[in-house]
């Protein structure tokens, strides 16, 4: 838990798509995310929280390393989320697990060094949900299982608060996660944040479980929209290359309105 007489005024979150949102869009189809509900919930416990959000989609552990590290350090934030390596694990051909761990250890050593507190997490088993026999999917099984066991070590390491979503068993329940069965969905995404919010406040100020509502057919077709709209962009671009977010508002993110 984060000590409360230790205000967190600034936190900025790095990673990847599931950092950045994807599998939860708005209606306007911008799109928020655990780590947008979780500075909402910090900001109710510290007001004035500055936030920024410098995930993108599709970037690799190496990415994270070389292209947000230091915008974050510059920024001089209290808390730092580093959420990644889930690309890394995707690609069969090129996955190095070696460099992976270089490049988180160098990235969370860097910030703990700057006197940043730091929460991380592991990926969790996507194999589940996919079609076919599970055997079809134990190569990139072994290559999730290769990270988390990085995570974790790391974690342990620095000091870092870390959520074992790999461990989670909320994480299977069918309505985590988006149409795409690789993001979660607005559920999933809120369950994070509920889970980081206890980790670091000792509470969140809303119940969740992982049943949840049903999913209903305007979120699914936000989804829809949503990734439609992601797929014709990441087409046109070369990675890595940064894409605007846009503004976090307090008031779109409010605590109330998202676990």
């Amino acid at each position: 838990m984060v000590d409360s007489t230790q205000p967190v005024r600034r936190f900025v979150a790095l990673g990847d798509s599931v950092t950045e949102g994807v599998g939860d869009p708005r209606r306007d189809g911008s799109l928020r995310g655990w780590a947008d509900v979780l500075a909402g919930e910090l900001a109710h416990a510290w007001p004035g929280l500055e936030y920024d959000n410098l995930a993108v989609r599709g970037w690799r552990t190496r990415d994270v390393l070389e292209h947000q590290l230091e915008p974050a350090l510059r920024s001089k934030p209290d808390l730092v989320s580093v959420v990644a390596g889930a690309n890394d694990a995707f690609d069969r051909d090129g996955f190095d697990g070696p460099a992976v761990g270089k490049a988180l250890t160098h990235a969370v050593a860097a910030l703990r060094d700057s006197g940043a507190r730091v929460i991380m997490a592991t990926l969790p088993d996507v194999t589940r949900r996919w079609p076919g026999p599970p055997a079809r999917h134990q190569a990139t099984r072994s290559r999730l299982q290769h990270v988390n066991d990085l995570v974790r070590t790391i974690a342990a390491q620095h000091e870092a608060v870390m959520h074992d979503l790999w461990h989670d068993e909320r994480t299977h329940a069918p309505r985590m996660w988006s149409i795409d069965r690789v993001h979660p969905g607005t559920h999933g995404h809120a369950g994070i944040a509920h889970t980081f919010a206890e980790l670091l406040l000792g509470r969140a100020r809303t119940p969740w479980t992982a049943t949840g509502p049903p999913v209903g057919a305007a979120q699914r077709m936000a989804e829809i929209r949503s990734l439609c709209t992601i797929v014709r962009t990441d087409f046109r671009r070369s990675l890595p290359s940064q894409l605007p977010r846009g503004r976090w508002d307090i008031a779109v993110n409010a605590p109330g309105q998202s676990l």
